[in-house]
């Protein structure tokens, strides 16, 4: 009989204290939240900067179960302070109270006596290593916090932060940035693939050949992300193309039967998600080959590679994947714009001068042809007609009678295009009183 009752006997002693060892601990970020809230509400001018456990110590004696945790803590001043760095002040043992003590308004440097001991002034931003341990016991709702002491308190460098406490930070913050991937991420199925057809525009006003068209394709290339981001790349694209008002829409058939073509054929590169900080960041890459091939009134045979990057706004910092795809979208829109002004130039027609009050010259006037550019800023040079070229596949000028500059200003039918510089000015005015008879055009640069 009594063989039998030895074995339920041992079972309960053993599950009573291994219940007794797998009590909670305290986290590091409960921890945490202990030492922000007693700063926040006991000493406001003192912020915590970082905290690490460096070990606990569970015991129970006569009272309920209690939890000491050795710490290494690092904190701020957020003001001019004066501040008493002892820990002798035994009268604060018993009630678990802290011994950085802290009184408001600075005091030149000099101790004062309070009711503390000595205080000393610091300045804002002064940091302070503390050693120490805060003490909590166990009730029914968990663990309760019944104060903390320091046992070491010291000055340190403004940008000083304790190995431990760098390794907690860095735990703390790939936890954080863990969660908000997850939660930043795309929270929407994707859409089937769908192709987006070609487009086809009319470019009037063209140096030379007076008229082109021109085929803009976009296809996936090597991309292999989400299909909603490409189609919404690809129509992006297109909107900055429509949007640079550079030309007339056109279709395959006049493009097939044109003396003047060329073809824009656009993959993207990539669309790339960088999360940064508390949020994504997004970069776009197209990359296309351009051929042109143009017969009428002279023969022009070109081909080069073109590139357009955009990225998200980084002055955001808490996009999720969605916006920031949409972010970098409007920059694609803007920097395709910029790509059809530098690559596509437009010839326009002399209208006239524009003075100040003292007679001087201050801009040059140019019929607005239809339809017309969209830009804030476009570059001209100016020349004589005919003196821009195409000679063995490559078009230049004989020479050049000054530059001037768009920036979005008009008067009634003409374009104001500041000039700049005595030379330049002088060079435009000597011309136009010497020979009015003289056809000047004005051709967009990069």
């Amino acid at each position: 009989m009594k063989k039998k009752l030895l074995i339920p006997f041992v079972l309960i002693v053993s599950a009573f204290c291994y219940g007794q060892n797998q009590v909670n601990t305290i986290s590091s970020k409960e921890l945490k939240s202990y030492f922000d809230n007693h700063f926040s509400n006991e000493k406001p001018a003192l912020k915590l900067i970082g905290i690490a456990k460096t070990n606990g110590i569970k015991e129970q004696r006569f009272g309920p179960l209690t939890y000491t945790i050795e710490y290494e803590m690092v904190i701020e001043a957020i003001n001019a302070i004066n501040i008493n760095l002892s820990v002798q002040a035994k009268a604060f043992d018993n009630h678990f109270e802290e011994t950085l003590k802290y009184q408001k308004g600075a005091n030149n440097g000099s101790l004062i006596s309070g009711a503390y001991g000595n205080t000393t002034a610091v300045v804002k931003g002064q940091r302070f290593l503390a050693i120490g341990k805060v003490f909590f016991e166990q009730t029914d709702n968990g663990w309760r916090p019944r104060g903390f002491k320091n046992k070491t308190a010291k000055k340190v460098d403004k940008k000083f932060m304790t190995p431990a406490i760098i390794k907690q930070v860095e735990q703390e913050r790939a936890i954080r940035v863990k969660k908000l991937k997850k939660e930043l991420d795309w929270q929407k199925e994707d859409v089937p693939h769908t192709e987006v057809k070609p487009y086809y525009y009319q470019s009037l006003n063209v140096p030379v050949f007076k008229e082109t068209i021109t085929k803009y394709a976009i296809t996936n290339g090597s991309f292999k992300g989400r299909n909603d981001v490409a189609f919404a790349t690809k129509i992006a694209f297109y909107k900055g193309i429509k949007g640079s008002r550079r030309y007339l829409k056109s279709n395959q058939e006049k493009f097939t039967s044109h003396p003047n073509q060329s073809t824009a054929e656009f993959v993207i590169e990539s669309v790339v998600f960088q999360f940064k900080e508390l949020g994504y960041q997004c970069m776009i890459k197209l990359s296309a080959k351009v051929l042109g091939t143009l017969t009428s009134p002279e023969e022009f045979n070109y081909s080069y590679a073109n590139a357009i990057t955009a990225k998200s706004d980084g002055l955001k910092k808490n996009m999720n994947k969605e916006q920031a795809l949409n972010s970098a979208l409007k920059n694609l829109e803007k920097n395709t714009r910029k790509m059809v002004y530098s690559q596509n130039s437009i010839e326009l027609e002399f209208n006239g001068v524009r003075q100040n009050k003292r007679g001087k010259l201050t801009h040059l006037l140019f019929k607005i042809p239809e339809p017309f550019v969209d830009a804030s800023s476009l570059k001209f040079v100016v020349i004589k007609e005919g003196d821009l070229v195409v000679k063995n596949d490559k078009m230049s000028f004989n020479s050049i009678i000054g530059r001037c500059t768009y920036s979005g200003r008009k008067k009634e039918e003409n374009i104001m295009c500041k000039v700049s510089g005595k030379k330049n000015k002088q060079t435009f005015l000597k011309l136009l009183e010497g020979n009015t008879q003289t056809k000047i055009i004005a051709v967009s640069t990069r």
